[in-house]
Parts: C-alpha cells; sequence; structure tokens
C-alpha cells in the first residue's frame, strides 16, 4: 500500500508539472499521403513532420489529460496509431480497428472523449463506430449503418455525433458517457442490433433523417451540431433532446454573394469550427473563388448574419479556431499549378478582424508534395520542443 501511495503521488506531481509548465500553440495537421505536419501558429513556420504512420493518415487527436499521448489513424490500413508528442515517435504496434490483426478495414476520424479514457473512430469499413480503450487497447464496437463519415464529440456531456453517407443519409446521435457505464470497453464490446435498439428506445441513440448528401460534422455544445451538404455553401444546424433531433437553422440562407458559377461536384462547404462561446462559426468553402466564411450565431445557435468571407488562394479543407474566435487556422492540400505541376500544401493562419492571411506554411521541408486536410489545434509543453540532449 505504501508503494502504491508513493507512486500515486509521484505521478500526481508529474501531472502538475506539466500543468504548470509552460505551453506553445501548435497546429497538427494530418497529411492524405501520410503523417502528421507540426506548425508553430504564432511564428508562422513548420516545426518538424511525424513519420512512421501510413500512407494516408486520416485525422489525429491528442489526450486532454495527458499532453505527449496522441492518436493518429490510418485511412487505408483500418490502424490506431498511439504517438508519443514528448520524443515525436510511434509506441508500440499498431491497434487494428476492425478487431482483428491483420484485417484492414478503412478507417476515417478519430475523436477522444474529455477524460482522456477512450478513443472513439468512425470506422466505414465495417459500418462501426469503433472505441479504443486508451489504457488496454481494448477495441469496442457500435453499430452504425449507412457508411459513417465524420465524428465529432461534446466534450462536457460526451454527446456523439456522425455524418452518414449512405442509403439512409442524414446523422447518428449517440449518448457516449450512458453507453460507457453499460457496457465493460476495458475488455471490449461487441454491440448488436438489440443493444442498440434498447439506447434507442431511452434516447441515447437515434438515426436522424437529413434531406441532403452529408459531408462533415461538428458538434456544437447544448446538444446540437452542424452538418455540411452536398451543394450548400453554408451548414444545416440540428438540435437533439431527448433522442429527437429538431432543424435549428441553415447557414447557407444568410450568404448574400455568391458565383452564378457552380461546381459540378457541388463540393462547397467542408469544415466547420466554432469559437469556445459558441457565438461564431467559421467553415471552409471549397467553390469558385475559395473562400472562409463566418457566420454570427444566437444563444440558441440561429444564424445571425454572415460576418465575413474572406479571400483564399486555392480550395481550402479544414479550419480551426482560436477560443477567442480572432484567428482561423486552415489547410490547404495539394493542388496543380497552371502548367499542371504538383503544389505541396500549406497551413494558413488568417486574421478574421482584418480578414487577410497573416501566415502561410508550406509542407515542403523534404522538397516533397504533402497534403494537409484534418487538423487540430492543441497547447503542449515548451519542453517537447527542445532537443532530447537539453531537457
Amino acid at each position: 500500500m505504501l508503494r502504491f501511495t508513493w507512486m500515486a503521488a509521484l505521478v500526481a506531481l508529474t501531472c502538475c508539472a506539466q500543468a504548470d509548465e509552460e505551453r506553445r500553440t501548435v497546429a497538427l495537421a494530418a497529411l492524405a499521403d501520410g503523417g502528421v505536419a507540426v506548425v508553430d501558429t504564432a511564428e508562422g513556420k513548420l516545426l518538424r513532420r511525424i513519420e512512421g504512420l501510413t500512407d494516408a493518415t486520416f485525422g489525429i487527436v491528442v489526450s486532454p489529460q495527458n499532453p505527449a499521448q496522441a492518436w493518429a489513424t490510418g485511412e487505408k490500413s483500418g490502424q490506431l496509431f498511439e504517438l508519443d508528442l514528448s520524443t515525436w515517435m510511434v509506441c508500440g504496434e499498431p491497434i487494428a480497428l476492425s478487431g482483428q490483426a491483420g484485417r484492414a478495414v478503412s478507417a476515417h476520424q478519430p475523436v477522444m472523449t474529455a477524460d482522456g479514457k477512450y478513443v472513439l473512430v468512425s470506422v466505414p469499413g465495417d459500418h462501426t463506430l469503433t472505441v479504443v480503450d486508451t489504457k488496454t487497447r481494448a477495441v469496442s464496437k457500435v453499430p452504425m449503418p449507412d457508411d459513417p463519415h465524420i465524428v465529432d464529440i461534446d466534450a462536457s456531456t460526451g454527446h456523439v455525433f456522425v455524418s452518414r453517407r449512405g442509403a439512409k443519409r442524414g446523422a447518428t446521435f449517440l449518448d457516449f458517457a450512458a453507453l460507457s457505464t453499460r457496457f465493460d470497453l476495458a475488455k471490449g464490446a461487441l454491440l448488436g442490433p438489440q443493444d442498440v435498439e434498447a439506447l434507442a428506445k431511452e434516447g441515447l441513440y437515434a438515426e436522424i433523417p437529413i434531406n441532403g448528401a452529408p459531408r462533415t460534422i461538428r458538434a456544437m455544445g447544448h446538444g446540437r451540431f452542424a452538418i455540411a451538404l452536398y451543394g450548400k455553401r453554408g451548414p444545416a444546424i440540428y438540435q437533439v433532446q431527448a433522442g429527437k433531433a429538431t432543424f435549428v437553422d441553415d447557414l447557407d440562407n444568410l450568404i448574400a454573394g455568391r458565383p452564378r458559377a457552380g461546381k459540378s461536384n457541388l463540393e462547397y462547404m467542408e469544415a466547420m469550427a466554432i469559437s469556445a462561446d459558441g457565438r461564431l462559426m467559421a467553415g471552409t468553402d471549397q467553390g469558385v473563388p475559395p473562400v472562409l466564411r463566418v457566420w454570427s450565431l444566437d444563444e440558441a445557435g440561429r444564424g445571425i448574419e454572415e460576418v465575413v468571407a474572406i479571400g483564399l488562394p486555392a480550395e481550402p479543407y479544414w479550419v480551426c479556431l482560436s477560443n477567442d474566435g480572432a484567428t482561423a487556422w486552415v489547410t490547404i492540400p495539394k493542388s496543380k499549378d497552371a502548367e499542371g505541376r504538383d503544389v505541396t500544401g500549406t497551413v494558413l493562419a488568417v486574421d478574421m478582424c482584418e480578414g487577410r492571411i497573416v501566415h502561410e506554411v508550406k509542407i515542403d521541408d523534404d522538397g516533397g508534395v504533402h497534403s494537409p486536410k484534418r487538423m487540430i489545434l492543441v497547447d503542449l509543453p515548451t519542453s517537447y520542443f527542445e532537443p532530447a540532449s537539453e531537457r
């Protein structure tokens, strides 16, 4: 008992020391061609890339409880990689999200619970929301029919929202906090249709039909989510209460000026980000010309007005916002120049007040062409960026 108490105290002191240590805000951008780019958001420069992942990294997430621990998904291999950000290395063997070693399934977006216990990944390869216990590495499966695409989680409530692109298009709501108390996720659980039906009867799981073809989805807090749809330049917003969803607003209706010429693939709004107070939303419009659109919202999540549309140099993908909504970071995937040559992707820092790009960071440290797509912002201890010999 004495040894256990001493070890617990040591861990607590270590965590407190990390919490008090000076932090540095960086953007972690998953590269569609494999790996993760680490970008300094204040100085506007590429710090490093994380290697050792598969050739198509879909997304990354960092533990809210342990800044050294991150997880990234390999889209084609269906693997979940544990990363140690204090050394910028992959830890151990990747986890097969199929639940069977050697069996690959296509896997998409990772998100993490606020307590750092679970990583949730949308897995269209077997039509599930897959849950990985970060301590035991056990894999659990929640049925999620109709091609689950992007997942997001409201950290304060454990409410999960997933966009669906299959025959029954729309979104799925799951109260993950409730689910985690009912199933032994530390050992791995395989839920069946009867389990989902029982959750649905209690308002803990709901399939939400939406008239349109979904793209990405974003938790907004207060039981709300925003979902991007093909053909629209602004997201639709819904509210979920007691397992029932109601329509709140369509921000596409607030756009007064838009080009007359459309795109044949109807790919406009891609990703959304929301300020900490929930009163400002930004979204990447992949139309011609490409822009970053910004809306103000009222307390109920309804749109007030489109505040600004900021022109971008090329077709954008992901967007992140600072807590105060004053700065946006946008990924620009690789593209072609006028002569058909590949141009490496970039990460932009955008001053939202002045409506201008203040940094444009090329992901070209090795002379190659890279394609940053999904991205997160995270505060990491400054010691992680010092040479190993100086730590």
